[in-house]
């Protein structure tokens, strides 16, 4: 796992779990081999009550698909997003996705969410996120936890990888945000950025066709502002 996105991820995890569960929330069962990790705490995606897991394993990712379709054989979807490939099911007001994709390290690594449907969504994806005309909001979610509130937004446009990461750069100096750090690894970018006790952090990792950005933002206290 040497990509810079699969780097911040784990740089973002505030606790490991020894399984994918939370009180009051369903089990998502565990393929055999499989590390998973708790990512966040009281997370919402735009406006959902969510939780988040990441996973290695030292399964292909068929087979870890082949897990999941004969633990839900009572009903599921499965469909690609991206270079992902994903399987999800509903349970009650519960919606689990399983995503997954090679590690060419090991077997494979993914994440696994589920969103409690019972609320509604009170925000719009990305308001007030920088981004390049023509970006495209993947997910956008927020946590709450110990009086640092974080918001992480993934993206996507049809720009080059050095293109994004001018225009952040632009956008955050110009705005009186230092660079603490700047990394270049196999085409991907990263960069954090910090203003008093505020950090952003930006990966710009290359797609097919352009960028995929995950941008993250760490504040002490106050609400959003970009």
């Amino acid at each position: 796992m040497n990509r810079l996105r699969l780097t911040v991820v784990v740089g973002l995890l505030l606790w490991c779990v020894a399984g994918v569960a939370v009180a009051g929330w369903p089990k998502v069962p565990e393929p055999p081999g499989t590390r998973v990790e708790a990512v966040g705490g009281n997370m919402r995606l735009t406006g959902l009550p969510m939780r988040l897991w990441i996973f290695s394993s030292r399964l292909e990712p068929r087979r870890i698909l082949s897990f999941y379709r004969n633990r839900w054989s009572d009903g599921f979807v499965e469909n690609t997003f991206g270079a992902w490939q994903q399987i999800s099911r509903m349970e009650d007001e519960y919606f689990i996705t399983v995503q997954v994709q090679a590690d060419a390290e090991r077997g494979a690594f993914g994440r696994i969410s589920i969103m409690h449907l019972d609320d509604r969504p009170v925000e719009q994806p990305g308001l007030g996120v920088p981004r390049m005309q023509g970006t495209v909001i993947i997910n956008d979610i927020y946590s709450d936890d110990a009086g640092r509130r974080n918001r992480t937004v993934a993206m996507a446009n049809t720009f080059s990888v050095q293109s994004n990461a001018d225009y952040f750069r632009r956008h955050y100096l110009d705005r009186g945000w230092g660079v603490t750090m700047t990394r270049e690894v196999e085409g991907d970018h990263m960069a954090v950025y910090r203003k008093g006790s505020d950090e952003v952090t930006v990966v710009v990792n290359e797609g097919d066709g352009g960028s995929t950005i995950l941008l993250n933002e760490v504040r002490a206290s106050g609400w959003f502002s970009w």
